[in-house]
């Protein structure tokens, strides 16, 4: 039987696969792979074959695979939706792409609940995945951020290494990211204009909000030596000249352009 046979006969199991996810239902659509793979046997064991699973009980309730397998793991392509409104941090997410021995491994797609979505390269581990190599990763504001992800970085968007972020109002950072936060690079403002930043010895550091030690080279040779938070603009801190010499501006704006890096 080839795979669209099998698909054929289970029209109803991946229909009903679609609309118990309907809030993902054009989108698991188009993330069907076909496979050169035999059907996998109804009950099991799942060895070198393409099908679908469905939790009946335990912590994956209502979650569904449909895919290829290998030695009754996820193995090859695969797409696995997690059950909505569930207490489980990735309740209602859907991955689509490449599995190594039963978890994410290789290129794949990992969309959550709220809209953000990851492109890119995965990693296995004992526990689980973590993406690692080149990928791109959309905020649901818009954001995009392209570039290296390493297991080094925090949290699930471990940016660590080259990349560029171009934030929702169009200004942009381009340099190097350490364990999730930028280090050193460009920064660009909607009008074009470009500032160099270095967080030196702190390395982006943040702690209440904010990060610190943070050193911003203007044109001319003025630098900015203070605090900025999470988006850039600035707390406090001060200005030296190319001399060396303390300037003390009125007001930020004065090396700022009246904020249009930074607002």
């Amino acid at each position: 039987m080839n795979v669209t046979n099998f698909f054929i006969m289970n029209f109803q199991k991946i229909l009903g696969l679609t609309s118990l996810f309907f809030g993902f239902g054009l989108l698991f659509l188009p993330l069907v792979h076909a496979s050169d793979l035999s059907p996998c046997p109804p009950q099991g064991p799942f060895h070198d074959c393409f099908g679908s699973y469905t939790w009946t009980s335990g912590h994956r309730e209502g979650d569904r695979y449909l895919g290829e397998f290998k030695n009754n793991k996820f193995h090859g392509y695969g797409t696995y939706l997690w059950a909505p409104n569930t207490k489980y941090v990735q309740s209602g997410s859907i991955y689509s792409g490449k599995w190594k021995n039963g978890v994410k491994d290789g290129q794949g797609t990992y969309i959550w609940a709220d809209g953000d979505k990851f492109t890119g390269q995965w990693r296995g581990t004992r526990t689980g995945s973590v993406m690692e190599g080149f990928g791109i990763y959309t905020w649901n504001d818009g954001t995009v951020y392209s570039g290296q992800f390493s297991a080094k970085g925090p949290g699930k968007r471990g940016k660590h290494g080259n990349g560029k972020i171009v934030f929702s109002d169009g200004r942009s950072f381009e340099g190097r990211w350490i364990n999730d936060l930028p280090s050193d690079g460009v920064l660009t403002g909607r009008t074009g204009q470009s500032i160099s930043l270095d967080y030196g010895w702190d390395r982006g550091t943040f702690r209440a909000g904010r990060v610190f030690k943070i050193i911003i080279s203007f044109e001319g040779g003025t630098k900015f030596i203070g605090e900025v938070d999470r988006r850039y603009n600035p707390t406090k801190g001060k200005f030296i000249d190319s001399s060396g010499n303390q300037v003390n501006p009125k007001l930020f704006s004065d090396y700022f352009k009246f904020s249009s890096f930074f607002q």
